[in-house]
């Protein structure tokens, strides 16, 4: 004869837990995808706008790799704001 097994008891310390863990790992990836925007952005300030001040070739390949940075940074922090919706 099969048993059935019992229900979980969702007051348990140890579903508590387990949510909890749950929450604060998509709280880090949530995080980690607006650090990963935050810093790309970052890069296409610096290769935009400082590096083609202190170098002495043309400007415009900086700028287009700037622009590549910064379009890169806006579609990674795009992507975290469905990801923090869904949490």
């Amino acid at each position: 004869m099969s048993e059935v097994p019992p229900e979980p008891d969702d007051s348990s310390p140890q579903t508590i837990d387990a949510s909890r863990r749950t929450w604060l790992a998509a709280e880090r990836t949530w995080l980690a995808w607006w650090r990963t925007g935050l810093g790309a952005a970052a890069v296409a300030i610096a290769v935009g706008r400082f590096v083609p001040a202190i170098s002495n070739g043309a400007r415009w390949p900086f700028r287009v790799i700037g622009i590549g940075y910064a379009v890169l940074g806006r579609s990674v922090a795009e992507r975290a704001c469905p990801i923090r919706l869904a949490a």
